[in-house]
């Protein structure tokens, strides 16, 4: 009897040896994808921008090269900063996005157009020609920063308060269109997705969110495609380990769902244009450092196709007319911390 207990003690210690060994293996190759926000925290990235945009209409579209198709060759980088200015007790950030530094260049026909931001100014030229000068310092220094979770979802838009005491007629209205323009943006905010599932993910493990457009107060948003994202590996980045989460996603609208889109559109616009299709087909990867709770690379290869039909409206000198408007873009974006 004695051997036989001693056995089967054995057996029971081997067996929860066994497990232990299983269980801490599994949780050695787990990980928590979570952004660790601190506040007065900056995070610069250089951002990258290629590919082709295409757009073509019929000849009674009442813009710019009417019923002529159009193929541009864009190319452009930038810099955006990350400013972290504050972290609530959940650990949302709120993150001031601030662009101060971009160069798009766009090609056609022989012709080379430019876009240059730096140090709040913009500049536009047109085959290095000097070309005209205005004010973006809103996007150097944006008045509004995103509340971003851990989750890395996007819960609202928060004014950044300024200590000034007094406002003139001009910036109390202009106050008022950005309290407009927040509120839209909160509303847009909530469907916002969680991109990380909050809780430790596998290597090779994977998880979806769903892709949503707002139709209204008291009306559910509309599901209009899915992303698919797995932490396919672990790997070093300049000497850093970083988690590679590679993404694929489909948006697709046409049919029920365009109408369901235009019903929403007319209800607050009834000249709106109507959505016909879109198509937008997105993949690529995005490299995440766990310990520092941060983003260090992204990079998409991303292909849109949209359609959208119109009426514009009679004048004094012309009829009211139809037109459609097709237009896409073929290209790559990416983001590399700096």
């Amino acid at each position: 009897m004695q051997v036989k207990n001693f056995r089967t003690r054995g057996v029971i210690l081997a067996a929860f040896s066994l497990s232990a060994w299983a269980f801490s293996a599994t949780d050695a190759n787990a990980v928590v994808l979570a952004h660790k926000w601190q506040a007065g925290q900056q995070l610069p990235y250089a951002v990258t921008m290629k590919g082709n945009l295409n757009a073509e209409t019929n000849a009674s579209w009442a813009g710019p090269l009417s019923g002529v198709p159009v193929d541009i060759a864009l190319d452009g980088d930038g810099r955006w900063n990350l400013n972290t200015l504050s972290v609530a007790a959940n650990g949302a950030g709120t993150v001031q996005v601030q662009i101060p530094q971009l160069l798009v260049s766009g090609s056609a026909w022989g012709m080379n157009a430019t876009l240059k931001i730096e140090n709040g100014q913009a500049t536009a030229s047109l085959n290095g020609a000097p070309g005209k000068k205005f004010d973006v310092s809103k996007w150097t220094n944006p008045q509004s920063a995103l509340v971003i979770s851990p989750n890395a979802q996007v819960q609202s838009v928060a004014p950044i308060v300024t200590t000034s005491s007094t406002r003139s007629a001009s910036s109390a209205s202009e106050s008022s269109a950005t309290e407009t323009a927040t509120r839209n943006m909160n509303d847009l905010a909530r469907l916002m997705p969680q991109l990380w599932p909050g809780r430790d993910i596998a290597l090779g493990e994977s998880w979806t969110i769903d892709a949503k457009i707002p139709l209204g107060s008291g009306t559910a948003p509309l599901t209009v495609g899915t992303f698919k994202l797995k932490l396919q590996n672990e790997e070093l980045l300049a000497g850093r380990t970083v988690q590679r989460v590679v993404v694929t996603g489909l948006v697709e609208i046409s049919g029920d769902k365009a109408q369901a889109i235009n019903e929403a559109a007319k209800a607050k616009n009834a000249n709106a244009p109507r959505l016909i299709a879109s198509t937008k087909n997105i993949t690529g990867d995005i490299l995440f450092d766990a310990g520092l709770g941060q983003i260090a690379r992204a990079a998409f290869k991303v292909v849109s196709k949209d359609e959208m039909r119109g009426t514009t409206l009679a004048t004094n000198k012309k009829p009211a007319s139809s037109w459609t408007l097709k237009h896409g873009f073929n290209g790559t974006v990416g983001l590399q911390q700096q």
